[in-house]
């Protein structure tokens, strides 16, 4: 079992009205847990995964007094946008569609107009009880249309090769290159415990006009 995965995604610059107002998509890595089921009454029913497999499904968090922002959260999928105003202090991320009692992950409002709150389990114990989040620059200056990003939330070193220079990304590092329009063969990898190199991907990434592309390293299950 591999103890780095791999997951890249097309993500479009975004293109809203300059203000004071923060937008905010977030992007939960991870695997579904493994499958186990139960005879009941002669039927194979899934069992119930343990608390802290997965993440929340629905998210929400207050903007104010009296406006609560909404987002439900699907593994390895952006959600839609949560949109913060002058007067929201900081995010704080919520179980469910009320956002009241302790917070599922508090954080810093971002500063940049445009973020993504990537959400990955807490490396130590791989369990959505304790989430981390790397919360990214996402505008078209961080992530300039015609390029691709590596961001590796793992505990090891990945290790990707875009053309013809080879480059290391340590934990919780970013990596921003440049691509062609149309086919960009890329490699990645990462660093066992005995410095060897195992890939991940081998393949050629397609690239089309005006179109931004964003990869992300994060832990296995059950590693």
């Amino acid at each position: 079992m591999k103890r780095l995965l791999l997951t890249l995604l097309a993500l479009p610059t975004l293109a809203f009205a300059q203000n004071e107002r923060k937008h905010v998509r977030f992007l939960p890595l991870g695997e579904l847990p493994d499958w186990k089921e139960e005879l009941v009454d002669g039927i194979r029913r899934q069992t119930k995964p343990p608390e802290g497999a997965l993440p929340p499904t629905l998210i929400s968090a207050p903007n104010g007094a009296e406006n609560i922002q909404k987002q439900g959260l699907v593994l390895r999928q952006p959600t839609g946008f949560m949109t913060f105003g002058p007067q929201a202090e900081g995010l704080s991320l919520h179980e469910g569609d009320v956002a009241a009692g302790v917070a599922w992950l508090k954080s810093p409002m971002p500063t940049s107009t445009f973020s993504l709150g990537v959400l990955f389990r807490n490396n130590a114990d791989m369990t959505w009880k304790s989430p981390k989040m790397m919360l990214l620059d996402d505008s078209k200056d961080a992530v300039p249309a015609g390029s691709i990003r590596f961001v590796n939330v793992s505990d090891l070193r990945a290790i990707v090769k875009v053309g013809a220079q080879s480059e290391v990304i340590k934990p919780g590092g970013v990596l921003v290159k440049p691509l062609k329009e149309g086919a960009n063969p890329i490699l990645a990898g990462y660093y066992d415990k005995n410095g060897a190199v195992v890939m991940v991907f081998q393949n050629s990434v397609k690239l089309l006009q005006s179109q931004r592309v964003q990869a992300f390293f994060f832990k296995g299950q059950g590693l």
